[in-house]
């Protein structure tokens, strides 16, 4: 949610987050906030969802916030707990999926490092909902 405090945003994450999508073969996103520096997303994958093989424009972090996942970088893989957080540079190929033994949906928040100033919070997400500021 937008605060009356000049540069502060907040968003409640779990409200915020993607809500699992079993129908699709790809995790569930949703745009969390869009501001300067930082574009943050959230992908909630239900068992047998993969993002497969891609790269970030800007270095990225991941944070895991519920359940586990599996991220593979050149050849290892970690285990993503509630918890764990992480930094990739930009231009390194990846992937994340669901654990082969998931039984419940997991959610990771991405934080594209943009960099970009523009002087105003753009989206963020609030009760569930994306609202332009």
């Amino acid at each position: 949610m937008s605060t009356d405090i000049e540069g502060l945003t907040t968003v409640n994450l779990p409200e915020a987050s993607a809500v699992p999508d079993t129908d699709r073969k790809l995790p569930a996103t949703r745009r969390i906030l869009k501001a300067d520096g930082v574009d943050m997303i959230s992908f909630t994958f239900s068992p047998d969802q993969v993002l497969g093989d891609h790269s970030a424009p800007y270095p990225i972090t991941v944070q895991c916030l519920n359940g586990e996942v599996d991220f593979s970088v050149e050849g290892t893989t970690l285990r993503m707990e509630a918890g764990m957080l992480l930094h990739l540079e930009e231009g390194i190929p990846h992937h994340v999926q669901a654990t082969p033994e998931a039984t419940e949906p997991a959610t990771i928040l991405v934080s594209l490092l943009t960099g970009e100033r523009g002087g105003t919070v753009n989206q963020v997400v609030t009760g569930g909902n994306p609202v332009s500021a």
